[in-house]
């Protein structure tokens, strides 16, 4: 249970990098207009307007329509290829000595894989509180990379170094943003976020590490009996 946890914090630190850009670009469909005119929409995000009584519902329609334009990437807009989504490195150190599991994880070269099978459920947006939600589900997703990791499970030492895999089913995110207007010289506004935050609920969850325990299969065999106890211990 505490490595599962541990693994949706690390995808919630990838996939803030992921869509912070494409939020804003929803905010302005919302905001374009004279004011805000330091860069106009794309072609495949049209606007709509703040009177619209069924303003979620245009949002969403909009979003949906624009998605997998935004998925390729448009540099002109800051926007990064999302699929495979490229990230460098991601380090995760944890140092508490109460938990169950203490992991030193390296994680390079990361491909993240499944963006263009994402649905986009629920767009809701508060004018008044400036503040965008947004739920997606994702049938798929998957992540290769090259890892190194050293750290214990209970009493077993963990240590190894080579090409992983995760694989995610049935996964569910939930993202809420906060945004604001900056004002720069006389006439030009633009949508700044402010803060956001993605939860996860993933259905099911499996990670493949080549080469852990430096080929070692008695151990690999330890460390899947350990992690029945642990998973048991956790319910």
């Amino acid at each position: 249970m505490g490595e599962v946890l541990r693994l949706r914090r690390y995808l919630v630190n990838l996939s803030s990098k992921m869509v912070r850009t494409c939020i804003v670009m929803l905010v302005a469909v919302i905001f374009t207009g004279p004011a805000i005119d330091a860069l106009k929409l794309p072609t495949y995000l049209r606007p709509c307007s703040r009177n619209d009584p069924n303003l979620n519902e245009c949002i969403l329609k909009v979003a949906r329509e624009g998605a997998p334009s935004i998925i390729k990437g448009d540099r002109k807009y800051n926007i990064p290829v999302l699929n495979p989504l490229y990230i460098k490195e991601l380090r995760v150190e944890d140092t508490s000595s109460t938990q169950t599991a203490t992991l030193n994880i390296v994680l390079q070269d990361l491909y993240l894989h499944g963006l263009t099978e994402a649905n986009i459920v629920a767009i809701k947006l508060d004018l008044k509180a400036k503040n965008l939600e947004i739920d997606l589900s994702l049938p798929t997703f998957f992540i290769n990379f090259k890892y190194e990791i050293n750290g214990k499970i209970l009493v077993l030492p963990i240590n190894g170094k080579g090409d992983g895999t995760l694989n995610l089913t049935n996964t569910n995110i939930q993202m809420h943003l906060d945004y604001d207007f900056v004002k720069k010289g006389d006439k030009t506004v633009y949508a700044s976020v402010t803060g956001n935050k993605l939860d996860f609920s993933i259905g099911n969850l499996v990670v493949y590490l080549d080469n852990l325990f430096n080929g070692d299969k008695a151990l690999g065999e330890s460390l899947a009996r350990t992690q029945c106890y642990v998973s048991y211990h956790a319910c």
